[in-house]
This record gives C-alpha cells, sequence and structure tokens, in this order.
C-alpha cells in the first residue's frame, strides 16, 4: 500500500475500443466486482498503454495483464481477455517488467487479436481498481473510445 495522499486522478484510455459497463465483462469474476471496480474494454487495436503514470508492480508470466500503482496510491489492473492465460504467453508481448516507472500513454504490451479469435477466447479487457469503490469512479467516456484519451477521473 502507497504511503502518498490520494486525491482526483485521469486516467486515460489504454486502448482504441469500446468502453462499456463492467457488469458486461463475459467474466463473472470481473463483472461482479470482485476483483474491484472500473469499466471493460472491448478493443479495436492490438496495444496496451498506461493509462496514468505509474510504477508496474507486476506482470502474469503468461503475459496478459499489468499490475500498476499511481504516485497517489491508486492500484489498478489491466486483464486482456477473458481465459487468455490459457495460451501460456503466446500471443503477447509486454514490454515492461515489475519495478518499472512508466508514462502515461506509454507502450505496455501488444497481444494477437487474430490469434485469441482463432482460439475463441474473448479480448475483452477489464481495467478495474483494487482499492477504490465505484461511486468513487467518473467514466468520462463510453462507446468508442481511442487509447491515451481521457476515460475516467478516480478519487479516494
Amino acid at each position: 500500500m502507497a504511503l502518498f495522499s490520494k486525491g482526483k486522478e485521469v486516467f486515460g484510455c489504454p486502448m482504441d475500443g469500446e468502453v462499456r459497463p463492467l457488469d458486461e465483462t463475459p467474466d463473472r469474476a470481473f463483472a461482479d466486482g470482485l476483483l474491484g471496480d472500473g469499466v471493460v474494454i472491448f478493443p479495436s487495436g492490438d496495444k496496451v498503454f498506461a493509462p496514468s503514470a505509474a510504477k508496474v508492480n507486476f506482470t502474469f508470466p503468461t503475459r496478459h495483464a499489468v499490475g500498476l500503482e499511481t504516485k497517489s496510491g491508486y492500484e489498478y489492473l489491466i486483464h486482456v481477455g477473458i481465459n487468455t492465460n490459457q495460451l501460456k504467453g503466446e500471443g503477447f508481448h509486454i514490454y515492461v517488467e515489475p519495478g518499472d516507472y512508466v508514462n502515461k500513454g506509454q507502450l505496455l504490451l501488444e497481444f494477437d487479436q487474430k490469434l485469441l479469435k482463432e482460439k475463441n477466447l474473448s479480448e475483452a479487457t477489464p481495467i478495474v481498481f483494487a482499492n477504490v469503490e465505484n461511486d468513487n469512479i467518473e467514466v468520462l467516456k463510453a462507446g468508442r473510445v481511442k487509447a491515451n484519451e481521457d476515460l475516467m477521473v478516480v478519487k479516494k
């Protein structure tokens, strides 16, 4: 847990795609908010960018997800696809590792959309905050979005 005071912070969209409410995620754990509150993006591109300046807390060995923490102490997860851990890293290229500091808009990972479709895996990408209640997340955009556009304002 961070030792910084928490205020309001704007988070960019990590990818091109369509933003929808988290409960439209085709995975009950995410849809029910068990892993945190946020939104889901159905991507139209294959690149994932940092929504904020942050420290990389963890990456999955399967390269499909990244956990980050802002200087203000907001902890969040970007999880590309549903059940994509089954690919064991195939089709994913990650550009960061735990302990790295990233800038807003920096490329975090790329994934092979064609492979996900061939394997019948959903590309739905939840972005969830581990330490923020849903009523403290204001979604600024819905529907079609471009990477790095302002997406959410989060406050503690």
